[in-house]
Order: C-alpha cells, then structure tokens, then sequence
C-alpha cells in the first residue's frame, strides 16, 4: 500500500477507513516513512514536503482506500497553574503545548522537561492523547 497524499479530517469524506495507523505526537511529523497499521499491513508513505498528521486525517492511499490516523496515547507533563507568561515563554522555545481546562500539556520528553524546569515550573507526569494547539505544532528538524 502507497500513499502520497494527506486529506484533513475538515475536509474528510464518508468514506469508511481500510485500516488505522495508531502513533503519538512525535510520530506524526512525517514525509516518507513505512508505517505499521493495526492490521499488521506495511503503508509506504511519500509526500511532498514533511507533513504533521492529527488525529482524524486520512491518508489517501493509490487505490482510492483510506487509512484513518489515530493519535495513541503517551507521557505528557501538565502544568496546573500555567500563566500567560508560562505559555508565552514555552512556545517562544518552541514547546508544542495544548491549553485545556485543567491545565496546559506539553510531550514529556527532554526538551520540554528542560525548559520547564529552568523556567522554575512545577509538572506532574499524566498518560494522554497529545494534540498541539493549532499555530502551536512546529515542526522541529530534531523529531
């Protein structure tokens, strides 16, 4: 199976997926890759440029079929009383976050766990479905 091409979940049709890739955030900046879908079946991918994928895009594979993408579940760090100012000075480092009710999210790998405590913030570890804020996704060249 072989797909070039990304159809947003905006703008996804009715069509009903073949299969489901599963992946975390880090997963998901891609632009040729092999992936490994929920069936055990092998998806070559080949885009144009490199691409992040969200949960609920579609790949559309050469046959016209769909594979759905699922964002799985993985250690983030959730600050509880986030200001303005943390926010701020996490997307100025280029952190992806995601502001929600009760608090704002960040991956919990080195880079987030290295500005957060140089920022002096307090963090506890939590197992979620991590999708960055819109305008808030940058696509880093060490991922």
């Amino acid at each position: 199976m072989r797909s070039r091409r990304v159809i947003p979940a905006s703008l996804r049709d009715s069509r009903v997926p073949s299969d489901t890739w599963a992946a975390p955030w880090k997963a998901r900046c891609l632009r040729q890759a092999t992936l490994f879908l929920t069936s055990g079946a092998r998806l070559m991918v080949d885009l144009e440029v490199r691409t992040r994928v969200y949960h609920g895009d579609v790949f559309l594979l050469d046959s016209g079929q769909i594979v759905a993408v699922q964002a799985r579940p993985e250690y983030l760090l959730r600050i509880r009383d986030a200001s303005e100012d943390t926010v701020a000075e996490l997307r100025a480092g280029r952190i992806p976050s995601s502001l929600r009710e009760d608090g704002l999210y960040v991956p919990a790998d080195d880079l987030s766990a290295f500005a957060i405590r140089r920022a002096g913030i307090r963090a506890e570890e939590v197992f979620a479905v991590f999708e960055a804020d819109m305008g808030n996704e940058e696509i880093r060249d060490d991922l």
